[in-house]
This record gives C-alpha cells, structure tokens and sequence, in this order.
C-alpha cells in the first residue's frame, strides 16, 4: 500500500476542505496535485496534477462505497470507449490504501467545457459543430445500451479533436439500446441544459441522431417535447433544494433575527447587512423608489453596485397576515433562480433576509445585482428606431411563455435595456404555472399589460 500525505489523510477522515499542492508516490513516478477541480466531501475528490512529467487529472475515491465507484467508473470508461465515445483513456488506476482508490486520466489542454455554449451558443461557437459532436455520443451511447446520468457543461469538453464526454462513472448501462422512450427521456436531459431561447433550434439536429438510430425522427421530437416541461420543473426542484441550504454555490445562516440565504461568493456583504438591514436605509442611501409596501436603495460594496429592497409591514395586523405567507423576498429570490436556471435575463439574484420575533413576520429583504442600463420606458422614449426596443422585450416574452412562467406586473419600467438585450425584474408577484388553459390565460393578461406600455 502507498504512504497518504497528511493532506489527503485529512480529507479522508475528517472531512476537511482539500489543501494543495500535495505529492504522493506512486510506482513509477511521483504524483503532485496542484488545483482542486471538485470535491465532495467523505466521497471523492478530483484534482488537476502532474505525473512523470505529463499533465493529469486524479480522481481518489474514499468513501465507504469508493470500492464499488472505482470498478464502475473503470468499467464505464471501458465501455465508452468500446462504443466509440471519446473519452480520456486510463492511466494509471488501483487501490492507494484499503478506503482509498485513485484514477489518472491525461489532462486534455486547449479543451473548453460546454457551459460557454450553454450561455451563448450562436455567438461564442459554433452551435452546429456542438451538435453533431453531442447526438453522435448520444446516438452512439443508446445503440449500445449506455445513457449518462449526471449531464451537465463541465461533462462535456471540446477539444482539438472533438468533444470528449467526462465522468464515466454517471454513465448507466442495460443489456439492450435504449428504446424510444428512454432515448427522448436522456435527449430532454440534455435539451435542458441549453437556453430556453435556443431549445427550438437545437431540435433541428436531432435528425442526425434518428438517422444514425434508424428511428422516425417525427416520434421522437414529440415525445422529446412532451418530455421538456416535465424535466425543467424536475430540475428547478433539484437546484431549489440547493439554493435553500449550505451547498458549494449557497450559504444560509441566522444573524440577530435574521434568516440568511445567499450566494457563497457573496458571504462577506451578506455578513456585512444581516446585522442590521435597516441601517442602510437611512438619509444617505441612494434611493430608487419609497413606496408603502416596498422601498429600494442601491448601495456599493467593495466596489460594486448592488440593489436591496426592503419588503415593508405596514400595521400588526399585516404582519399577523405575513406570518402564515410566504414572503415577498422568499417569492422574488426562488422566483429570480428559477429565470437565472432558464437562462432568461434577469438581475444576478444574490440573496434573501427574512426578519422574524417570535412567529410574527417583519421585514425581508431581496438582494441583486445593479444591472447599468435604462428603464423599458425610458428606452422606448429615447429610441429613434422604437422595433430596436420591442424586438428585446418581445424576446424576454417568448421566452417567458417557454418557461410557464406568467410575470404578472409586465411594466415598461420593470425592464432594463442593456448593450441589445432586456433584463426583467420585480418578480414577487410571478407564477410558474403547469395548467395549459390557465397558463394561456395568465399569458394573455401579461400581453394585454405589456403592450399598454406602448399604447
């Protein structure tokens, strides 16, 4: 068995965050890691390393499970392979300890996961290319009984000489191909991931996949469609349960009465404002609207702009009713992350502060990014050619619609115009909603809102 740095023993047992660089011997050579790519703490951590003078990727295993993870991420690269699926060969792959397995795979250079195209497709690359790289794997995956568990951007990297599909492990196998229904299932998976804007244009290429499956190409896009709104709510559940608690990406805590949820990478103005909330909203504060039932300033912290708005309790009896609701920040943050996963242009959601004594409701807070740009109205006015500010807002619509979401309050002024594209904002009042005829009907007032804006 091989001797385990200290830093590597620290993570194993007691859970702790991964320190680098470490080293490690292993026959022939000496293994140094120098970058965390991704930890998951008791279970497994990948790193970025150097092996006998090559550049690797190191995957060690060690949970009480790692056993059984190591041999099917190993066989699952076997089979991906033999499907002919670009994927990282094996290096190096054995028992370090009796609870810790490790697998070297080379360190693909000048390669870019998938999340730039998932943002930006048409513009950042070409979307063509990604696509008959993806239905090949995927055509190639369910002929061989193979579908991916675990898809999303950073599985998927394009490098020099085509896309390479990443943890083998996630990868799931059946003694059969997978039939229609399974197919359009893993394809919807897939579809998600995309912007809601480009999804419609993405289904042109499945054609290639049914040609390369020998499948009616017809039948799968109307099962892959009816599929598509189950799996984006299906999603949004998963990543809601995130953004509720203490993950990689959130941070929740309780301060002098003060419920916290919040973006990690914003840990220390959250830190900074949940002491008291209210001290910002004082003589000094920029303040973009005093209203009764809301006020909201604009603040910088460490040089940066940043939109907080303060839901109000207008008498006791208000706050009796709170306590039983759902409050209005809760609403705008779910509300906000549920566009931001859609990939809909909206105010980077930073956090929620709910306020609370005993089991009445105070105030709560919703903080976002400051967007730099002018009001819809504003635009409209300004605007010599007024489509150039339609054809923006039009699109935030259509997709709004994609999304089953009915808006609710589609004021000129609850958009922003920015570099061509339309932020929307002022979502407490927003409703994602799964029934066809009163989605049809909540779209149709939305409409009638929005274009009294330009009546």
């Amino acid at each position: 068995m091989i001797e385990l740095p200290q830093q590597l023993i620290d993570i194993i047992h007691q859970a702790r965050a991964p320190s680098v660089p470490f080293s490690l011997s292993i026959e022939p050579g000496e293994l140094e890691c120098t970058q965390v790519l991704r930890y998951l703490p008791g279970k497994r951590l990948a790193c970025r390393a150097r092996y006998n003078d090559q550049a690797v990727v190191a995957k060690f295993f060690f949970s009480p499970t790692a056993k059984r993870h190591f041999q099917k991420e190993v066989k699952a690269t076997e089979k991906l392979l033999q499907a002919d699926v670009l994927t990282p060969k094996i290096i190096f792959a054995k028992a370090l300890t009796a609870g810790c397995y490790c697998i070297l795979y080379p360190y693909l250079d000048s390669a870019f996961n998938l999340s730039e195209v998932w943002t930006n497709p048409i513009e950042t690359h070409n979307l063509k290319l990604v696509w008959k790289n993806l239905v090949k794997i995927f055509a190639n995956l369910h002929q061989m009984g193979l579908h991916q568990n675990d898809i999303h951007a950073n599985n998927f990297l394009m490098a020099k000489n085509g896309l390479y599909l990443l943890d083998a492990g996630e990868v799931k196998s059946q003694a059969k191909p997978l039939n229609l229904k399974q197919s359009a299932d893993n394809l919807a998976d897939l579809l998600i991931q995309f912007p809601i804007s480009q999804q419609s244009k993405c289904l042109n290429y499945f054609s290639d996949y049914s040609s390369l499956r020998k499948l009616n190409n017809s039948k799968l896009l109307k099962k892959v469609n009816a599929k598509l709104i189950e799996k984006r709510w299906q999603r949004f559940l998963k990543y809601k349960n995130k953004f509720y608690r203490n993950s990689t990406e959130f941070i929740r805590f309780k301060n002098n009465h003060h419920l916290v949820i919040g973006r990690r990478h914003s840990e220390a103005l959250l830190k900074d404002i949940s002491n008291n909330p209210n001290l910002f909203f004082n003589e000094k504060a920029e303040y973009l609207k005093k209203g009764n039932t809301c006020t909201v300033i604009k603040i910088l912290f460490e040089n940066k702009h940043y939109i907080i708005k303060r839901y109000n309790i207008k008498s006791f009896f208000h706050s009796l009713k709170r306590a039983f609701q759902k409050s209005r920040a809760r609403k705008s943050w779910e509300n906000s992350n549920y566009l931001e996963l859609m990939k809909i242009l909206t105010p980077m959601p930073i956090a929620m502060i709910e306020e609370r004594r005993f089991c009445f409701a105070r105030r709560s807070y919703f903080i976002c990014e400051y967007v730099e740009g002018d009001l819809g109205n504003e635009a409209y006015e300004k605007a010599l050619d007024k489509n150039k500010i339609i054809q923006p807002l039009e699109k935030v619509l259509e997709n709004l619609a994609k999304a089953n979401v009915v808006h609710g309050d589609l004021k000129a002024t609850n958009f922003i115009l920015k570099d061509n594209q339309a932020y929307i904002f002022d979502l407490d009042s927003m409703k994602i909603i799964h029934d066809p005829k009163a989605l049809k009907q909540g779209l149709v007032k939305d409409r009638n809102r929005f274009l009294r804006n330009f009546a």
